[in-house]
């Protein structure tokens, strides 16, 4: 999420304080005039992932040594779980994902000690977009490398006065420059591969290079799991999730069998923003500072509200707001139209990704603190007149002033919010404006295990 979204060939953008929410930015890329858009496939290619390669030719050896390309066990439906994170990786996410990766290992380590095969993929919000043609976007594809040899991910430069947050972002909690995985095997694929994938067995021993314990694991995932804050500001972390799942399905890419047949699968969702996954077809909305969808004050700058403007439909005064829904929008903004013509993916693409009773959806994002365990309710408020340009609703939470990133804010996830409220009875939306992450990951650890764990 950044401050200003620019049509001009060189962007701008304003970022306050230490990392504050920020309303809508390419995040600091230059805006060419976007070629003929087209949804991603897998086919497209992902440029800058160089990391989703890991699974070479050099890297395959014969499948006969057990030592190396076997699982502990024989794992089962109830013993396993597939894990797709997709982190938000603009340029206000710096400190949030640093906060995230310190408590990643917890959600790993709470899920494998009590018994259960895990698979850990990441990704990030970045989806092809009109308004982020230098952004070299992820697409669903898995990343695994470290932060350390990614620097130039976690540098913000849209003016030439450069925020740079390496170091409170990894450096700072990383020093292993050195992440890889060993050989393995799948379900269908017999000859060992370095996967682009973290797999944690019950006993501790996982598919990280030098990596056997519980204890030698937190080193490495707090490592590869910042993905910086160069990203596309326009996220979109459900098309995220679906071009994954595609992609795991898909023989020809190196994802195939990331998510097992016998596995749950689990998706946890992080960001400050609201999903923005747009039908390519749509891309005006993006592009034409005429559309219905662009606030009137916004001038010739594309900004988080237009993705607003085009999912939400909702009822009151705004202080709050009796409600708000999820309603698709046509091109000349007409509410409650059909699926095909609504310009962002409607909510009915994504349903097929997850199987009510085999899957779940989590989301560390904009609600407030004590939500999910029905402490606080998520009211939805008008927001005053600067946020109704750049994001068309009021912040949801911030984070208390006094420490690492104070002051930062995050909108509500609508979209978000009325999927995962499909999948599960509990609630699974998260603070993402908590201090830290240790009781969200152990929460969520506990849900997982309650839901799908061998009785």
């Amino acid at each position: 999420m950044n401050r200003i979204r620019c049509r001009a060939p060189r962007l701008i953008a304003l970022m306050t304080a230490v990392f504050p929410i920020s309303g809508a930015c390419t995040d600091g890329h230059a805006v060419a005039e976007p070629p003929d858009a087209q949804a991603p496939n897998d086919d497209a290619t992902d440029e800058g992932d160089a990391d989703a390669t890991a699974g070479s030719d050099d890297d395959t050896k014969n499948g006969d040594d057990e030592d190396d390309t076997s699982d502990p066990g024989d794992p089962t439906t109830d013993d396993a779980v597939d894990l797709l994170l997709v982190l938000d990786n603009s340029g206000s996410m710096g400190t949030k994902a640093a906060r995230l990766a310190l408590e990643m290992p917890t959600l790993l380590t709470e899920l494998a000690e009590s018994g259960m095969s895990v698979r850990l993929g990441i990704t990030t919000t970045d989806v092809l977009h009109p308004l982020c043609q230098n952004t070299a976007p992820e697409n669903g594809t898995l990343r695994l490398s470290s932060c350390l040899v990614r620097g130039d991910d976690f540098v913000f430069d849209p003016t030439g006065e450069a925020l740079d947050v390496f170091h409170v972002g990894c450096a700072d909690f990383c020093t292993s420059a050195d992440v890889s995985t060993t050989p393995t095997t799948t379900e269908s694929d017999q000859v060992a591969k370095a996967r682009d994938w973290i797999e944690i067995h019950s006993d501790g021993s996982t598919n990280l290079a030098g990596v056997d314990t519980f204890e030698d694991l937190v080193e490495p995932v707090r490592c590869v799991v910042p993905q910086g804050i160069n990203g596309c500001g326009f996220e979109s972390p459900l098309e995220a999730v679906h071009l994954a799942v595609q992609r795991a399905a898909d023989p020809s890419h190196t994802m195939f069998e990331f998510r097992r047949s016998f596995a749950r699968f689990v998706a946890l969702i992080v960001t400050d923003e609201y999903d923005c996954s747009h039908d390519p077809a749509a891309r005006d909305i993006f592009t034409d500072e005429t559309s219905p969808f662009w606030h009137p004050e916004a001038g010739l700058q594309a900004r988080s509200s237009i993705c607003w403007r085009a999912q939400a439909q909702c009822e009151g005064t705004g202080n709050p707001y009796d409600r708000c829904e999820p309603v698709n929008h046509d091109i000349d903004a007409h509410p409650g139209v059909a699926d095909g013509e609504a310009v962002l993916w409607p909510l009915s693409r994504y349903r097929p990704d997850f199987d009510a009773e085999r899957s779940m959806l989590f989301g560390i994002v904009g609600v407030p603190q004590g939500y999910a365990n029905s402490e606080v309710e998520l009211a939805y408020f008008a927001g005053d007149e600067t946020e109704e340009v750049y994001w068309g609703i009021a912040p949801a939470c911030t984070v208390p002033d006094g420490g690492v990133g104070g002051g930062e804010q995050a909108v509500p996830p609508l979209r978000m919010r009325a999927l995962a409220e499909e999948l599960s009875e509990q609630r699974t939306l998260y603070s993402i404006c908590a201090e830290d992450y240790r009781s969200t990951m152990t929460n969520i650890a506990a849900q997982i295990l309650r839901r799908f764990a061998a009785h």
